[in-house]
Parts: C-alpha cells; structure tokens; sequence
C-alpha cells in the first residue's frame, strides 16, 4: 500500500516522543525552569499551574529555544496525529500558555512570526 514519506517520519517521531525517557531532568530558558520527570514549570520561584498538553508545548518550546516552529510541526509533535485538529488549537494553546506566563510575572517569551508559526526568544 503505498504511504507518504512525510506521514511515516511523522508517525515515527510520534511514537519516539511516547516512549522517550523520563529522566530528561530540567529544561531552561530564561528564569523559566521546566522539570520533566516532575511535569512542573516555574517562573523564577513562581510555580505556573498547566495542563498536558500546555506542559507537552511548552516543553516543545523549551527544546527548540529560538528557532522558528511552524503550526504544522508544532501540530505534529504536540499533538496526536491520528486525531483530527485544525491549526487553530496551535494558536488557541500558545494564548492559553502566554495568558499564564504573564500570571506568573514573565516577560513575552513565545512570539508570533507572521506567516510562519511561533519562536521560543526573549524580546
């Protein structure tokens, strides 16, 4: 049956993110700390309340700081891809996380750029 190349590197990565280690340790940018193993995000001291998925973007964002991640990868990485999603949840999640960001005192960190999707960068 013949398949796209895309959608089996897709696929592929998918299940590599399901089975990943959990003892990645902490991610950092900024004064934003992630603790993977311990599903926790702070703002300096300031522990920021976020849900799975906030948690799994996020944790997108932190591994790839400053380059810039379209709504189709972010869609790929993030979410399952046998459901089906429009990218508007992309645009949806990525306010939920800067709404709480900004509660927790941080400064703008995830950045829209037009025509291409979202950069993880101090501004």
């Amino acid at each position: 049956k013949p398949f796209a190349y895309e959608e089996l590197i897709a696929r592929v990565a998918a299940l590599l993110r399901r089975t990943r280690p959990q003892d990645e340790g902490l991610l950092r940018f900024e004064a934003l700390t992630m603790d993977v193993p311990a599903m926790e995000v702070r703002w300096e001291s300031e522990p920021i309340d976020v849900t799975t998925l906030e948690f799994r973007l996020l944790e997108y964002f932190l591994i790839n700081p400053r380059i810039v991640l379209s709504r189709s990868r972010i869609l790929e990485a993030v979410w399952d891809l046998n459901a089906e999603t429009s990218s508007n949840v992309v645009d949806v999640y990525v306010r939920y996380l800067r709404q709480k960001l900004d509660a927790a005192g941080a400064p703008p960190l995830i950045q829209t750029v037009r025509g291409a999707g979202y950069v993880l960068r101090k501004q």
